[in-house]
């Protein structure tokens, strides 16, 4: 019997969430989750190249209001049966962090409790 795994994560990862896509690099790339601190993207076998620790000055977020650019750096790059998923770390100020929030509202398939 396996043990269990315990999930580590100190904020909530939103999964359930409308197809969303960001330009990172010059390629569409398809949000796969996100939360508070970051986002998952699903990478194509075709796609830009990342590596653990790259730093993105431009992470560009479509509100209905219009777009904001937030910071990050690569935290992870999980490769999994079905895809591959690039982590991204959000370095932010207070202002960026709420267009984050809004963000998430947006993209949420039905709302947070």
């Amino acid at each position: 019997m396996k043990p269990k795994i315990r999930n580590r994560r100190k904020n909530k990862r939103i999964e359930k969430i409308k197809p969303t896509q960001i330009l990172l690099k010059g390629c569409l790339l398809r949000v796969n989750d996100i939360s508070s601190e970051g986002i998952g993207m699903i990478l194509e076998k075709d796609g830009p190249n990342f590596f653990i620790g790259e730093r993105l000055d431009a992470i560009p977020l479509s509100l209905h209001s219009g777009t904001v650019n937030l910071k990050g750096t690569v935290s992870h790059i999980s490769v999994k049966a079905a895809n591959t998923v690039l982590g991204i770390r959000f370095l932010f100020n207070e202002e960026e962090f709420n267009a984050l929030v809004q963000f998430k509202k947006e993209c949420a398939l039905h709302k947070e409790k």
